[in-house]
């Protein structure tokens, strides 16, 4: 069965059933509902390097649901390079998450998702269905080298466009061709284009005076979309969501770090 499917309908405290076509909660919440929706973390095992083994993908769930999770969109890595991408192993390893979910009482909902290093014509493998997309919806989670040009992302915003995709460029921080907040502006002007940043990046503010002053010009120009956990272990690079809406909240106020942590992202995802 793909992923246009039931994932799994958990009995514990009476979860959301998600159908992957429809993209709608179908069941009751039971324990409530959760505060953050993650479109970014590298949950499912033995896919890219995130999650190497089940236990450690189970751990990675605990700790999500800890830091007051609901939502995550499973995207490993996806280049040309890796394709065909194995979806039946996808579509296994997401149901299998869900089942665990399920096992461990813990109030999950597991999501459709990639996260695409873009190259030329890979655009036109998404569009064969042979890469998930967000949530099964219109929205692609793509990332850059570092040093990509200005040049080189607008082509490649207005390639997935074309196609009748939004973007969402995943932690927009790393980019030097964005470090001019004015770059980041017209790139919006011009295309659909959506900012995520990682929770790691806001938890701190920022890494070093540069980036701190750009999440800060950032998030005050109103160009910043979405924060992520962008999570690949519960070591160094594990899940802050809570702690990142806690900054956002101290500094940015409370409709800011709910737009950022919960609201967009459930847009995003095809939950709103």
């Amino acid at each position: 069965m793909g992923l246009n499917a039931y994932i799994h309908n958990c009995p514990a405290r009476q979860p959301t059933v998600l159908l992957l076509d429809s993209l709608k909660p179908c069941a009751d919440y039971g324990g409530g509902i959760a505060m953050f929706a993650d479109v970014h973390h590298h949950i499912l095992y033995g896919l890219d390097d995130g999650a190497r083994t089940e236990e450690e993908m189970l751990e990675m769930l605990k700790a999500a649901a800890d830091d007051g999770t609901k939502y995550i969109a499973a995207t490993p890595h996806i280049s040309l390079e890796n394709c065909p991408f194995p979806m039946e192993e996808y579509t296994r390893k997401i149901k299998k998450a869900q089942e665990i979910c399920a096992e461990n009482s813990l109030d999950i909902v597991l999501c459709s998702g990639a996260e695409i290093l873009y190259s030329d014509g890979i655009v036109n493998t998404v569009k064969r269905g042979e890469i998930p997309t967000l949530g099964n919806t219109d929205n692609v989670l793509l990332e850059f080298f570092e040093d990509v040009s200005f040049t080189e992302l607008e082509n490649a915003v207005r390639s997935f466009t074309g196609k009748g995709y939004h973007v969402v460029i995943a932690h927009a921080e790393r980019y030097s061709c964005l470090g001019d907040v004015s770059r980041a502006k017209k790139l919006r002007t011009l295309y659909p284009v959506k900012y995520q940043v990682n929770a790691a990046t806001v938890a701190n503010g920022g890494q070093g005076i540069r980036q701190k002053i750009w999440l800060k010009k950032m998030l005050g120009s109103g160009l910043i979309d979405i924060v992520a956990s962008d999570a690949h272990s519960t070591g160094h690079r594990r899940t802050r969501m809570k702690t990142a809406h806690g900054w956002l909240l101290k500094n940015f106020g409370d409709e800011t770090a709910d737009r950022l942590c919960s609201d967009n992202p459930l847009q995003i995802l095809g939950l709103t």
